[in-house]
């Protein structure tokens, strides 16, 4: 998967001396504001029943109509804004990953700006591991690829969102926060891949 995009990391600045670049790519869906992913379909959902029940419920009041339909209009409102906080959460999420595999250690870069608002990359490296399966996570509508956990997601949080957005489900990231590949058209092939860099690495050792 070989997408610039508007922007990409220079690789080269990142490799260690003998370090060699395998393969590099982003999230392929969930980047535009009209790729859902993951569970964001089940809170918008519960969103659309909450307005129509809401607005079903006008139907049955006789008495100070006005007052209540002011009251759901201004709840309808808050609710088509937490949808619409979460749409452009995970586009910003999304857009600002990019990934690489070198035959050392799987790197994902986040592009974000610190509390002074100065725009910068910030990198997490994760070396690579035999005794690390490289599970899979089915996806809607792209499979992800877990090549590690993190503590504490603050490492790419400098301002704002990290890696976590609306369409990861519930409890996922609540005690530690996994690192992924997201919504990749080749997930399997990506496992594969990290998987023999493994192997390798370990038989160089």
């Amino acid at each position: 998967m070989s997408d610039a995009g508007e922007w990409a990391p220079d690789w080269d600045r990142v490799l260690e001396k003998g370090e060699r670049l395998l393969w590099t790519g982003r999230p392929e869906h969930g980047r535009r504001l009209w790729q859902v992913v993951g569970q964001e379909p089940v809170w918008y959902a519960g969103g659309a029943i909450a307005i129509a029940a809401m607005w079903g419920g006008v139907l049955f009041i006789r008495e100070e109509r006005a007052d209540m339909i002011i009251l759901f209009s201004a709840l309808t409102a808050i609710v088509l804004l937490a949808a619409l906080f979460m749409v452009l959460q995970r586009q910003f999420v999304l857009s600002h990953l990019y990934y690489a595999i070198t035959d050392r250690r799987a790197i994902i870069c986040r592009r974000g700006r610190d509390v002074l608002l100065r725009d910068g990359l910030y990198f997490l490296f994760f070396a690579h591991d035999t005794d690390w399966t490289y599970p899979i996570l089915p996806g809607r509508s792209l499979a992800s690829v877990r090549v590690g956990t993190l503590l504490s997601e603050n490492a790419v949080q400098p301002f704002g969102a990290g890696l976590v957005h609306s369409g990861w489900p519930v409890l996922r990231g609540r005690t530690v926060t996994p690192a992924l590949f997201e919504n990749l058209p080749d997930a399997r092939a990506v496992q594969r891949m990290l998987r023999e860099a493994a192997a390798r690495r370990a038989g160089q050792g």
